[in-house]
């Protein structure tokens, strides 16, 4: 069950309020095929589930009901300067409003005579989402970088090679030290990725590995730990069993331009850094049905070496968060120190609870923490539910959230400090209203020094007088 769960009871949250979908109506249809052409040739669209509405519930071991899903798209091509991009939908996008998020990324959609629409002002390779009628049954849009991994020599004995067509390895891949997994362009591979005590591997291509095939207890679909010198890069990773990418135990860390979508199941968290140091995350997308990118401290990972977890660098990130948080540190905070972590130039377009969260919940002190350039548009909240008792909206939609307390988590009665956390230049421009929430646990298990520069919401720059929420264990906060 995702800990964000317990933190909103703590909050207490629920509420028997109604909520009800306001934006429903004219979204694409989910048993009809979306196409897109580029440059008069047709590209391959995919169907996946996703998450319809914020529904969950502890696990009790039965999987989420098919009536809370819906049907998604995606598509890949190589970017192109000046290519014509052309997406039809079922019935035609006449008369309905379209929607490209990142907004911040200006790319207009143009709706012709037709209904089709023309995609202008790509500004290169990015992944973005074409919302028509609503931001049901999406389409998302992943613009790779033209290269083809020309430092992959397919037939050398340490590359795994999957080609075009669709592949079956149930038993998983394991990958050992100086190996390259490459899913080239057109692959559908079904199966799971593990790795323990390597270093120097890499997971490359333009494929998709998918774990649409395996249950719940079977497996992650990236499970990597004790190694040193990890490389993933450019795949699409399809309907996760569980969390996506669980990274423990390691260092020298680097995800680029790896997307994840088919979020539906419960906990299907996005990258889970679990007591890892020298993770770089960049120009990734992820559409997750519980926490998009997460920093973690676990008991069974805390040993000698990985009790500081540090230099953790996220940037140019799009996320899609259709539950829980989408950049956290925590709820597990078993770890001495969690230090010098930097989020850069990330598009929120979509979330739940809370943009930036950091909940620590065991012994950690939290410290250094910078947040800079970060875009949130709308929040999700409608015809939420939590086992089956509807939510109120009021948890829904939070900017930044800092707490320090004791949790199902935690291993230790002492509780951890946070402190030194900076905001810079925040953009929130959803259509709910918003907040911010400081809230300390004692004396010396509190929150303190945190500067915010340049938080604008909806357009207005708030200063020192703004409302934000604190208790009594929160100190020097700075707004300018």
């Amino acid at each position: 069950m995702s800990k964000n769960i317990l933190i909103l009871l703590c909050l207490c949250i629920l509420s028997s309020c109604q909520s009800c979908s306001t934006e429903d109506t004219d979204a694409l249809a989910g048993d009809a095929s979306v196409s897109v052409v580029v440059d008069g040739t047709p590209v391959t669209v995919h169907e996946t589930l996703v998450s319809k509405w914020p529904t969950n519930k502890f696990w009790d071991g039965v999987q989420r009901d098919p009536s809370e899903t819906e049907t998604a798209y995606f598509t890949s091509f190589d970017y192109k300067e000046g290519q014509n991009v052309r997406i039809a939908v079922p019935g035609g996008a006449k008369g309905k409003k379209c929607v490209v998020r990142p907004s911040e990324f200006g790319i207009e959609a143009e709706v012709g005579k037709k209904g089709d629409i023309e995609l202008k002002n790509i500004p290169g390779p990015c992944q973005f989402v074409v919302e028509v009628g609503g931001y049901h049954n999406a389409l998302h849009v992943f613009v790779n970088p033209a290269d083809s991994y020309p430092s992959v020599d397919r037939n050398s004995p340490d590359v795994i090679y999957y080609g075009p067509g669709k592949h079956n390895v149930p038993d998983g891949i394991n990958l050992k030290s100086g190996q390259t997994l490459f899913i080239d362009e057109g692959a559908v591979l079904y199966s799971y990725v593990l790795a323990s005590n390597v270093s120097g591997i890499r997971i490359l291509g333009k494929g998709i590995l998918d774990c649409s095939k395996f249950a719940r207890e079977e497996c992650y679909p990236i499970n990597i730990s004790n190694s040193t010198d990890i490389e993933i890069n450019g795949i699409v990773i399809n309907d996760p069993t569980h969390w996506t990418a669980i990274i423990s135990n390691c260092r020298n860390v680097v995800f680029d331009n790896v997307k994840l979508i088919g979020c539906w199941r419960y906990n299907a968290d996005g990258f889970d850094i679990c007591n890892t140091s020298d993770v770089k995350i960049h120009n990734c997308f992820l559409r997750c049905f519980d926490d998009n990118i997460v920093i973690k401290g676990l008991s069974p990972f805390y040993r000698d070496g990985y009790k500081i977890i540090e230099n953790v660098d996220v940037r140019n990130c799009v996320l899609w968060n259709d539950w829980g948080q989408a950049l956290e540190i925590g709820a597990e905070t078993v770890a001495d120190e969690i230090r010098n972590i930097t989020y850069d130039s990330c598009y929120i377009m979509r979330f739940t609870f809370n943009a930036m969260d950091i909940q620590n919940t065991d012994k950690a002190y939290i410290h250094d923490v910078h947040y800079s350039n970060i875009y949130v548009e709308e929040p999700i909240y409608l015809n939420a539910a939590l086992g089956g008792e509807l939510m109120s909206p009021d948890g829904f939609g939070g900017l930044i959230n800092i707490i320090v307390t004791p949790s199902m988590w935690s291993t230790v009665d002492i509780r951890g400090r946070v402190s030194n956390i900076t905001y810079e230049n925040i953009y929130y421009t959803g259509s709910k209203g918003t907040r911010i929430n400081f809230s300390g646990y004692a004396e010396d298990a509190d929150i303190k020094d945190i500067q915010i520069s340049n938080c604008c919401i909806n357009g207005k720059r708030i200063d020192k007088n703004y409302n934000y929420i604190k208790n009594k264990f929160v100190s020097n906060i700075n707004i300018k």
